[in-house]
């Protein structure tokens, strides 16, 4: 999930500006140019420790020399504080600065549940179906997601980028995990 989310920010300001962003992990060589850090990092820590943020907000901080932290609560208030960010930019006219000082949001009402049923289409497994797929997913983040025809390689792609916001619940078709879910 955190890799789509890198790639939200990356399409954005490549699409408005046409600056490319390098996208790093944490155990990679920190830039001088600056780094925008997106979750809390090794490199980012102490600095996202000094910040109270409560269930369901995110913030969007300048600090120091060229940082941005972008991060939240948990995984979809990360994701909340990216899009806000991404908004953020688009709305910017061309050769136009963005002022950051430090934004605190809440990412949704707390008596609202959203619910996303996807019909995935277990016959097209392809790279491109699945960059879509968890695009879709992503964009909306809802509170409880549900899956239709999803193979064992659909559930797999879900478990390993999708664990960080949604447990698994259910069993395949055929009981346990065989067969579509």
């Amino acid at each position: 999930a955190g890799r789509f989310v890198a790639e939200r920010l990356y399409e954005t300001v490549l699409n408005t500006t046409g600056h490319v962003l390098s996208i790093v992990s944490d155990s990679e060589s920190s830039s001088s140019d600056g780094e925008i850090y997106i979750g809390v990092t090794n490199r980012n820590a102490e600095y996202a420790s000094g910040v109270s943020l409560n269930v369901n907000e995110y913030c969007v901080s300048a600090h120091g020399d060229n940082m941005l932290s972008v991060f939240g609560d948990g995984m979809d208030d990360t994701y909340a504080a990216v899009d806000k960010l991404c908004k953020m930019i688009e709305a910017c006219s061309s050769g136009d600065n963005i002022i950051i000082d430090k934004t605190i949001g809440a990412t949704k009402e707390i008596d609202t549940m959203t619910i996303m049923s996807f019909n995935v289409y277990c016959g097209d497994f392809t790279s491109k179906r699945q960059e879509s797929v968890m695009r879709t997913i992503l964009n909306s983040l809802p509170d409880t997601l549900g899956v239709q025809e999803a193979t064992s390689d659909w559930m797999s792609l879900f478990n390993r980028e999708l664990s960080s916001i949604y447990a698994c619940i259910g069993e395949g078709r055929e009981g346990g995990s065989n067969g579509e879910h």
